[in-house]
């Protein structure tokens, strides 16, 4: 929870089987069913205020999020893991 009350979640939305993203794969094959966003904040009421984050050009994301922390300032930290360089 940050300063103004609301509430923030991790979401994994790279978790999920194909079955469950349909509209979102390429070409889309179905009317339904795009993940939310790795981040999301809620406002007291239940309202979707933003959601952001996942893999994209000119940074690097997390393989797989699982945690997350709203610090006094409200900046928001995200715990995850990533996968492993392959020693040579």
């Amino acid at each position: 929870m940050d300063s103004h009350d609301h509430i923030w979640v991790a979401n994994r939305p790279r978790s999920l089987e194909a079955n469950d993203k349909y509209a979102s794969l390429n070409p889309p094959q179905g009317d339904c069913c795009v993940p939310a966003p790795p981040v999301l904040e809620f406002d007291m009421a239940g309202n979707l205020m933003q959601g952001w984050g996942g893999p994209g050009p000119g940074y690097e994301w997390p393989d797989t999020e699982h945690g997350m922390f709203v610090d006094y300032k409200d900046n928001v930290w995200i715990a995850a893991t990533a996968a492993r360089t392959p020693k040579s």
